[in-house]
């Protein structure tokens, strides 16, 4: 859908998406070098609701989805939006440019593979090391997405649907 200048910046990137960015904490992790880094990232993903991300550029992350205690799960809405109260990091946040919603809604996204323990006992095996701990081959991001494809993984985020917005008022109030 094609837009001028006035209705794209009257439109809320926002507006039926189910905001990743709300249901999760995202923090960065160093690429791992070693057996212990990544004995620790298996450390990490024995707990509940844990993931490791690795994006296309590299850059490793680990996930903790759990939805932030002011996101309205029901309107998939922040109950601090245009409040003094909201953050800042979340204020200044460019939604014309979200990796959230790129990486973890839009179908057919390769920009990420994402790693749950039953994905990363999988991973994992392809990984040699050295005699002194140090990771010597390792699957690359390809490789990765070769190795998890047929694993399935939760949550899978799905925008809403045009008839599902233009049914619930909440959300169309919301992005006036």
């Amino acid at each position: 859908m094609e837009s001028n200048f006035t209705e794209f910046s009257e439109r809320n990137p926002c507006v039926g998406c189910p905001a990743p960015c709300c249901q999760m904490q995202l923090i960065p992790f160093k690429t791992p070098m070693t057996f212990m880094d990544i004995d620790f990232l298996h450390y990490m993903l024995l707990f509940p609701k844990t993931e490791v991300v690795v994006a296309l550029n590299g850059e490793w992350s680990i996930i903790r989805w759990e939805a932030c205690r002011e996101f309205d799960t029901s309107t998939n809405t922040c109950k601090l939006h245009n409040t003094t109260a909201k953050p800042q990091t979340c204020a200044m946040y460019n939604p014309y440019n979200c990796w959230y919603k790129r990486s973890f809604v839009l179908n057919g996204s390769h920009q990420i593979y994402r790693m749950n323990l039953a994905r990363f006992e999988v991973w994992v095996n392809e990984i040699q090391f050295a005699e002194d701990g140090q990771i010597v081959k390792a699957p690359d991001f390809e490789r990765s997405l070769a190795i998890l494809k047929d694993m399935p993984i939760e949550p899978r985020l799905e925008a809403m649907t045009a008839d599902v917005l233009a049914s619930d008022a909440r959300l169309v109030a919301a992005d006036q």
